[in-house]
Formats: structure tokens, sequence, C-alpha cells
């Protein structure tokens, strides 16, 4: 009857994009909740130490979905994943994980049927990030099955109004801590009349939390003028066509902004097509692509995540919830960003920059 309903619910609702206004900023949250933000400084504590095994006795495997947009360039749901299995391993939990792999720019239709085939098996834990759902509303109506526990991965903004049951964790990387790291960086390094275009992502969670947010804070300065607002379909091909059309459009631009790994790539492919080395591009979570794009001047900064905290994280809460203490857990877990510029020696050793439970998931350049 559940499964039934969350399609038929779902598909009624009109699929607006997520609004800030429905969620919390990290910092105003915080404000608002101080106890969750110790809470969250004990709950870092646990993903930093090494791990403690499950106490309890499992009468049988948990079932956890994990459903995750991870046919894109950036490799952060593959480190993800590998850093959250690793670490129930480590956490002697016993568990089987079913994973489905979808395109980000997947149809209302089908992310909804891969939610309600989800839900259909009555698994112990789901995670996804909330572009996979529809809207805020069908999030809530998730929540209704009262079994299964919901972990928002890449989402560390809860919503404003989450109805009776809330989800387990929000967990990943703040946006708009990154953002603002990026937002810092061209501040600094165009003091003078700029002119910029910002490469979004399709309109939706990431788009209003990356996008939007950088041109918010980019007017705060009054010598940057914003000459074009783009998104695309979140992948290269789409960035790389935005680009050469901006740049006919626009030939003074001094930098564009990328709002993710394949915008960023795609992007930084047609400045090389063009010719347009004095155009800067950013890129947007630091993984084993923008490291190499960064050794080889192809990129100017990016915003480096330390991965394997988000997946580390979501472990250590299943941990907490096995052996009874789910009150431990806070609602939100913010992993760290580093700020990574293109003048970095691709000699430099990047693992050094961090102390990652597993340092392998960092890939040498």
């Amino acid at each position: 009857m559940f499964r039934v309903s969350l399609l038929s619910f779902a598909l009624l609702l009109s699929a607006q994009p997520h609004a800030q206004s429905d969620f919390w900023r990290l910092d105003e949250y915080w404000q608002k909740y101080p106890a969750q933000k110790e809470l969250s400084k004990s709950f870092a504590d646990i993903v930093r130490n090494p791990p403690v095994p499950l106490s309890t006795v499992q009468d049988k495997p948990i079932l956890i979905y994990l459903i995750t947009p991870s046919r894109q360039l950036s490799d952060y749901w593959r480190r993800n994943q590998l850093a959250f299995t690793d670490r129930l391993d480590e956490l002697a939990i016993k568990y089987t994980l079913k994973t489905h792999d979808i395109k980000v720019n997947s149809s209302e239709t089908k992310r909804l049927q891969l939610l309600e085939n989800a839900l259909s098996k009555d698994p112990d834990f789901i995670v996804l990030t909330l572009d996979m759902a529809s809207s805020t509303d069908a999030i809530k109506h998730i929540l209704n099955n009262k079994k299964t526990r919901l972990i928002l991965d890449n989402v560390t903004a809860p919503l404003k109004s989450p109805g009776k049951n809330k989800p387990l964790l929000y967990v990943g990387f703040d946006h708009q801590t990154g953002t603002k790291m990026l937002a810092q960086y061209f501040m600094e390094t165009f003091p003078d009349t700029t002119q910029f275009a910002v490469n979004d992502y399709y309109p939706g969670y990431i788009s209003e939390v990356r996008g939007k947010s950088f041109i918010t804070m980019m007017a705060k300065t009054h010598h940057f003028e914003l000459l074009s607002h783009l998104y695309s379909d979140a992948t290269l091909g789409s960035a790389r066509n935005n680009t050469i059309n901006l740049v006919d459009l626009h030939p003074n631009l001094d930098f564009i902004y990328a709002s993710s790994t394949d915008i960023a790539i795609g992007t930084s492919k047609a400045l090389q097509i063009l010719g347009r080395k004095d155009i800067q591009v950013n890129g947007w979570g630091g993984g084993t692509m923008e490291l190499q794009a960064l050794a080889k001047g192809e990129l100017d900064v990016t915003v480096m995540r330390m991965n394997d905290d988000s997946g580390v994280a979501m472990a250590e809460a299943i941990k907490l919830v096995l052996d009874k203490k789910e009150e431990l857990v806070p609602i939100v877990y913010s992993g760290e960003f580093k700020l990574v510029p293109r003048f970095i020696s691709p000699c430099d050793n990047v693992h050094n920059w961090f102390k990652p439970t597993k340092p392998y998931l960092y890939t040498s350049i």
C-alpha cells in the first residue's frame, strides 16, 4: 500500500526546484540549535578515531540501499561508497548492500520508480542524495515508512519542516562553505573591475547552494559584474557547449564559475579549444580528475573534500543505531574542505594535507 501511494503522491507534485528557503543554512541551523553543533563535534571525533567494532549481536544482516548519481566525472560517489563499506567491515557490521547508480539528469519518473522499488524491499537504511527525490514533500512521504531510516548524502542543510519523522543523518560537505571559499579566492584574485559568468548545475538543490549562493556572495562586492548565469544538464558536453556560447557572446570574461566537476572539466575543455587561457575556471570537489587538471594548468583552483569523511560518518551512524545509541547521531555531519590553487606543485603530497581513515582513497596525481 505504501509503495503505491509513494509513486502516486510524488507524481502529482509539481517537481519544482528545491528552494533555499526550505532548508536551514548550516551556520543558521547550528546557531538556532547549539546542542546539535556540540553533538556534531562529538560525532566528528568518532569519525576521526579508529573504528570500535559493534557490541550488539546481530540476528541477521541489515539491508542497505545506496542510490547515487555516480555516472559522472567526479569520483566523490565511488570513493564515498568505498569508505562506507570499508568502515562497515571494520565495525564488524553484518550487512547486505544493494547499490543503484543513476544519471544525474534522469527523468523524475525513473527516480521515483527506483525509490519505489527500494522501499518495496523493506530496507533498514536508504542512502540517497536530495536531488534523487522530486521535492521536500516526497522526502517527507518516504520518512513515513517508520522502519526504514533515511540518510541524505551530500546534503548538509536540514529541512526546516521535516514533518513528524526526520532523516537519521544529513551528511556530506557543506556546499555553501565550499562556495564561500571559492568566492573569497576570486575576490582576492580579481581586486579590480571583473566580469564573470556562472556555468551551473540543472535547477535544483545543488544549483541553489553552489550556483545561486556564489552569485549572492559576489554581488556584495560591487566591482564584480555577472554577465550570464547558465544551467546545464550537469555533463561535460553540456558545459562545453555552454562555454563556447558564453565566450562568443562575452569575449571579455575574466572567469567562469563552475558548480561541479563535470561542468568544470567541460568548461576547461572549451577554453582549451578556444585558446582562452586568460579566462579562469574553478573545480568543485577536488577529486582525482580535478587534481590532474590543476597539475596541468587546466583549472585554476578547487575546493577539495576529504572524501572518506562522509562514508565513515554514515557507517558510524548505522553502528550507533544498532547499538541503540541513536541519540548520539547528530542531525548534520559536515566534513572539511581544503582550497587548492593551480600553482600547487604536482609533486606535492596531497595526502599530507589530511589524515583520512583510508589514505589510499586519494589517488596520487
